[in-house]
């Protein structure tokens, strides 16, 4: 999964104390089977990708240092105070949780999304603002990102790792200012397609537009595809069916210009979008309307998305709170429903068997079924705890689980197989994390691996 555009919302603490809760459901705070931690001033844990032996690829940025079971990355004082999480680091695992490698890199730069490619290759993607960047593979070699052509000084990267932590290659695009790579996949023939924006200032306004990228096998640049200077958009997921067409979450406000479609709002609140495109990146569809375009309070953005064997689509996200849907195979609205209680966002969505888990953090909410019972309810213990649910595709609410301590916590990633689900998290610091009856102690910010019975 990867490291998601967020919606920011501000609560007063009578406000949420004001919102009536259900009790919280009993029994719905699992133990881990195992759990794993690792150490920094500050953590981005962002996506994570399982291979066909079990073994687990975890990325994110750390701020400073990183402390592993082995041994202690400690990055070169900059010429800056580092005050957030800005180096980037990948890292392999067995089944159990057991470290096998760490690559990382010695610069200002953020890790976005993480994939397994189809040769078993791993690629990264996200954005890199220092002059330079050092890749440093497991086994210490160092390679630079190359800037032969650099526009702008900020851009985003696109690096391919092999399975054992060296580098195969990395590039870099600034053709457009500030851009981010955030979501990327891989079609049967090897093409990358990767999902982001980039933003610019035009007069006293910072304005941010969408962008889509190809990249043949090889990494050598195929197609640009991005918006311009009418509205604010951007693209936050991606997927590729079977037969290597595209499906986009997307976010727009005030005017939007995608492809062939123009849209011109009366403010500035963000509509969530889906877009679904053919092999060669010409548009089929655009459902802008997932939620009324002229209301000026309905927020919202698309985190994730799953395409079926019928090319329909799931999505899930954010609005004021947590919200999953369904579109037909023609882009329209099938279903959609939220969550009740104080705000929960989820961050991402995978498959299980025939149905999909969700999952992300918030301050306690109730998740309810679309036609029918079950429901399940939680009460973050201080700021957020997470969520991991399971979703039927026609809106039933099979499975919830919660977990969480005092401080605030997040889940990133999750992973499912035969029965086991992998879950990847990091808090900011200070309280113990609780999983169950176990934790992770007091102190400093740490980044969690754990596999539970699910």
């Amino acid at each position: 999964m990867k490291l998601i555009l967020l919606l920011v919302f501000i609560f007063s603490f009578e406000s949420l104390r004001a919102q009536d809760l259900e009790p919280e459901t009993p029994n719905k705070r699992p133990d881990p089977i195992w759990l794993k931690s690792y150490i920094s001033s500050g953590f981005l844990s962002s996506s994570m990708d399982i291979d066909e032996e079990l073994n687990l690829y975890t990325g994110g940025s750390f701020q400073s240092y990183l402390i592993c079971p082995d041994t202690v990355y400690e990055m070169a004082p900059k010429r800056f105070r580092e005050t957030s999480p800005n180096q980037l680091f990948v890292q392999k695992h067995n089944q159990n949780g057991d470290l096998q490698w760490t690559a990382y890199a010695d610069g200002q730069a953020r890790l976005n999304d993480l994939v397994i490619g189809i040769d078993g290759d791993i690629f990264i993607t996200g954005e890199v603002w220092s002059e330079d960047l050092l890749f440093v593979s497991s086994n210490g070699r160092r390679d630079s990102l190359k800037k032969p052509h650099k526009e702008y000084e900020r851009g985003l990267y696109l690096a391919q790792f092999s399975p054992d932590g060296l580098l195969k290659d990395a590039v870099f695009f600034s053709d457009l200012p500030s851009a981010n790579g955030v979501a990327l996949a891989q079609n049967s023939k090897g093409q990358i397609w990767l999902a982001g924006n980039y933003f610019y200032r035009e007069e006293s306004e910072l304005k941010r537009s969408w962008l889509l990228l190809s990249f043949n096998p090889d990494l050598s640049l195929s197609k640009i595809m991005a918006g311009d200077s009418s509205g604010r958009s951007g693209l936050s997921s991606i997927a590729i069916d079977g037969r290597d067409q595209l499906y986009l979450g997307a976010w727009y406000a005030e005017h939007l210009s995608f492809m062939s479609v123009k849209m011109d709002l009366e403010h500035q609140s963000q509509k969530p979008m889906l877009a679904k495109l053919n092999p060669e990146g010409d548009l089929i569809w655009c459902n802008t309307a997932i939620v009324d375009p002229n209301e000026n309070g309905s927020h919202g953005v698309i985190n994730d998305l799953h395409v079926d064997f019928w090319h329909r689509v799931y999505f899930t996200g954010q609005l004021w709170t947590y919200f999953i849907g369904k579109l037909d195979r023609d882009g329209e609205l099938d279903w959609m429903k939220t969550s009740t209680g104080r705000s929960s966002f989820a961050f991402g969505m995978e498959r299980i068997e025939g149905d999909l888990l969700v999952y992300g953090h918030g301050y306690g909410s109730t998740f309810t079924s679309l036609k029918s019972a079950p429901s399940y309810s939680y009460q973050a213990k201080a700021s957020t705890d997470f969520f991991i649910l399971r979703e039927g595709r026609r809106g039933k609410l099979k499975q919830a689980a919660f977990n969480g301590g005092m401080g605030t916590d997040y889940i990133t990633a999750v992973k499912w197989h035969k029965g086991k689900l992998y879950a990847l998290g990091h808090d900011l610091g200070g309280p113990a994390i609780e999983f169950g009856n176990q934790s992770l102690k007091k102190g400093r910010a740490k980044m969690w691996l754990a596999c539970f019975e699910f």
